[in-house]
C-alpha cells in the first residue's frame, strides 16, 4: 500500500503495519519559489507571443532552473517521463516515412 507521509505519521507504531520502504522526505525550497516563478513566466511570455518556439523556450527555463539551483540534475533525471520520450523519439521516424512516401497527403 502507498500512502502520503501524512496518514503515514498519523499511524505511528501501529503494529499491524511493516513499513519495507521509506519515501525521502523532500524539504521544498521556499526560497526558490520567486525565482521559479520568474522564470516560469520568462518561458511562458516568449511561447505565447511566438518568439520562440515552445521547445526551446522549456528547454532554456529548464537550463536556468538548473543553473539557479532550483532544481537539482538528480531531480531533474528523476522526473523526466522517459516512456514518453521513447515514445515521441519513436514516432518521429514514422512521421517522416509518412511524409516522404506521400502517405500523410493521401490520408489528408
Amino acid at each position: 500500500m502507498q500512502i502520503g507521509s501524512i496518514v503515514f505519521n498519523s499511524f505511528g507504531n501501529v503494529p499491524d503495519f511493516l513499513v519495507l520502504t521509506e519515501t525521502a522526505q523532500e524539504i521544498p525550497r521556499e526560497e526558490k519559489a520567486k525565482v521559479s516563478l520568474i522564470i516560469m513566466t520568462a518561458v511562458l511570455l516568449p511561447a505565447i507571443m511566438r518568439w520562440l518556439t515552445i521547445y526551446i523556450a522549456v528547454v532554456i527555463g529548464a537550463a536556468v532552473m538548473v543553473l539557479t539551483k532550483c532544481l537539482t540534475m538528480e531531480e531533474a533525471y528523476r522526473n523526466i517521463e522517459w516512456k514518453a520520450v521513447f515514445l515521441i523519439a519513436g514516432m518521429l521516424p514514422l512521421g517522416t516515412a509518412l511524409d516522404k512516401s506521400d502517405t500523410a497527403r493521401l490520408l489528408a
